[in-house]
């Protein structure tokens, strides 16, 4: 998915996604399609299960008066207590919803919208980044799709005050969204792919972002006494790997923090070899 930011500039055709807060109040950009369309889009939300709450979408296709696709109202709350968390859900109800249609590109107008907490490059930041997690699918081994098994949607562009502003924001949080999508490609691959020394393989190769990263096999962990880890692995037919990574990104008195955890690739769980007659 490609996401862009650009100045304001009023659409003529395709699909155009705009902000409605609690209590149904329109956003700058849904006032004036509301007016374009002659006040239809403030009837269409009075008959409307639709309130503007956060996580909620109210859909308009074909509106009167334009020659858009469609209209898509999304709900973001209260506009005093909009938080950078709410834009990144905000996109991600956006996008749930088109999933159900074909669209290939939107435009999300937002520019005007901003309060103390949260700028207008913010908001778009966020929302961008709630789209492309929402958006995440993992269709490596399927060799066919239904329509509505795929995202259509390719390229999305936020028309906001600053582009730049939100441009600079964007590139920090997209790092936060690829590691994100890093993970969840890991964890998404079968064990019979992804065992211990091809996670260790995927790992070893972020040291081209500068993190030191140490491999220890199972000869490096018995010497060190790590039987606890090594004893729940000897039944398996692959080694147990354990890896190490070190990131010196903080000053030099400050205390170091690490992160504990466990990448299983496999795990047995409940599975039994008894016959279910036997079973207690």
């Amino acid at each position: 998915m490609n996401i862009a930011f650009k100045p304001s500039k009023f659409p003529t055709t395709g699909t155009v996604c705009v902000a409605v807060f609690e209590g149904n109040v329109l956003s700058g950009p849904a006032q004036l399609l509301n007016e374009k369309m002659g006040g239809a889009l403030a009837r269409a939300l009075k008959n409307a299960h639709f309130e503007g709450k956060k996580g909620e979408v109210f859909p308009v296709a074909s509106p009167g008066g334009l020659s858009l696709t469609r209209v898509i109202l999304f709900g973001l709350g209260k506009l005093d207590d909009l938080k950078f968390q709410d834009a990144i859900e905000g996109g991600a109800s956006l996008v749930t919803y088109l999933r159900q249609v074909p669209d290939r590109d939107i435009l999300v107008m937002i520019e005007g919208i901003e309060n103390a907490n949260l700028d207008n490059g913010k908001l778009a930041a966020g929302m961008a980044s709630g789209l492309l997690l929402r958006g995440y699918d993992f269709h490596k081994y399927r060799t066919q799709l239904k329509p509505n098994q795929k995202l259509a949607l390719e390229d999305v562009v936020f028309s906001v005050d600053s582009p730049k502003n939100a441009e600079a924001v964007f590139q920090k949080e997209e790092k936060v969204v690829e590691a994100v999508l890093f993970a969840r490609d890991l964890m998404c691959e079968p064990p019979n792919i992804l065992d211990p020394e091809t996670y260790a393989k995927e790992l070893k190769n972020l040291s081209k972002l500068g993190l030191k990263v140490e491999v220890l096999g199972r000869k490096d962990m018995e010497k060190m006494g790590m039987n606890a880890l090594l004893g729940v692995a000897q039944g398996s037919s692959k080694e147990a790997q354990l890896v190490v990574m070190h990131w010196k990104g903080a000053g030099n008195n400050e205390a170091p923090l690490a992160f504990v955890g466990k990448g299983v690739t496999f795990d047995t769980g409940g599975i039994s070899i008894k016959p279910s007659a036997k079973m207690d």
